[in-house]
Formats: C-alpha cells, structure tokens, sequence
C-alpha cells in the first residue's frame, strides 16, 4: 500500500486516473494529513518551549503550550486540507469542473504527500538547531512578542520555512493532476485553479519572511 501512495508522485496522472477508477477512500489521505500535523508538531513544541524560557512567568505552562502546541498543529494540518480543497473546489467551478468534493478532498490529501518530507526535514533541522539558540529573558508579554518577532527571523528558522514553501510548490504540482481528474478539467485549467492560491500563499509567504 505505501508504495502505492508513494506512486502519486512518481508518476501523479496514472495515480489519479487508476484512482478515480476506484470508490472513494479518505483513510489513506487522513493519515497522510495526521502524520504531516504530527510531524509539523515538533516545530511548534520547540518553540513553545523556548517561549516559556524566555518569560518565567509563564514557566509553568510549558507542558500545557506544549500539549496546545501539538493538538494544534494537527488541528491545523486537516483545517488547511480542507480549506485549500474547498478553495481549488470553488476555483474549479468557474471552469466549469465536474465531480463531487468528497473526490476532490481524497486526491487533495493525498497529493499532500510532500508536506510530510518538508514537516520532517523542518522537524529535524529545529531539533539539532534548537540547543545552540541563546534565549533572552523578558519580564513582560510586549518584549516576549518582540523576542519572539525576532526569534523568526533567525536565519536557520527562516530555512525551515523557506523548505515548507519548497514542498508546498511540490505538492501544488501533484495537486494540479488530482484537481484535474477529480474536477475532470482541462491540464491548463487545473494548473491555473492550484496555481493562483499557491501562488498568492508563497508570495505572503516570502513577503512574510522579509525576502521582499
């Protein structure tokens, strides 16, 4: 079976086309999306971790943002899947797209496979990374704010968002191929649905991290 899956980005057209000729199965997709929330939770624990050294006021919160930390991260993961399948879903209907949004959320997860390498990769990089960070200590919530505004714009944190960014742009390109067979529209049309929203997200995105 997970070579199967990872057939979606070998050769993503003969995966959604075999696909579509199957019933529907969103449990493949959810774990793909679960795995992904729980891998990008490691970030987000790390610095709710720093958070509470940097303001001991808040020290005894630690293991509460950090469980916060997790939950939302993996909330976050299926929020996303669902919001940007209901973005290439309405998209899709001013081209006049054909299939249900059931179909379309199943090839959308599962074209979401990238997102768990980038996860991963991010994950890993601000573990290693994390120790050799010096943490300032603030005593009220205006210089954490500002602490941690800094704090993202360390160069290794930048690259780890620059790397979610990467694997996004890579799932766009499976995404094109589901959205096209779920939505049943031409390749053009499929690209232009997935690549206005990618598009604007990875603009904010670099925008965001003050490369523009």
């Amino acid at each position: 079976m997970a070579a199967s899956i990872l057939s979606v980005i070998s050769n993503p057209r003969q995966f959604f086309e075999k696909k579509a000729g199957e019933p529907e199965n969103l449990t493949p997709p959810v774990l793909i999306i679960l795995l992904r929330g729980i891998l990008g939770s490691i970030s987000g624990y790390v610095v709710a971790n720093i958070t509470t050294k940097m303001y001991p006021a808040m020290e005894n919160l630690g293991p509460v943002l950090g469980i916060f930390s997790i939950v939302g991260a993996i909330i976050g993961a299926f929020i996303f899947w669902i919001l940007i399948t209901a973005i290439f879903y309405g998209i899709s209907m001013a081209f006049k797209g054909e299939g249900n949004f059931r179909r379309t959320l199943e090839f959308i997860g599962y074209g979401s496979l990238p997102l768990i390498f980038g996860a991963l990769i991010s994950g890993i990089v601000i573990l290693l990374y994390a120790p050799s960070i010096t943490i300032p200590v603030v005593s009220s919530p205006e210089d954490l704010a500002a602490a941690i505004t800094a704090l993202m714009k360390d160069p290794v944190l930048r690259l780890s968002s620059l790397i979610d960014i990467v694997v996004m742009v890579w799932s766009a390109n499976l995404w094109v191929f589901g959205i096209r067979v779920a939505r049943k529209l031409s390749l053009k049309d499929a690209a232009l649905t997935v690549g206005i929203p990618v598009a604007v997200y990875v603009i904010y995105s670099i925008y965001a991290l003050g490369f523009l």
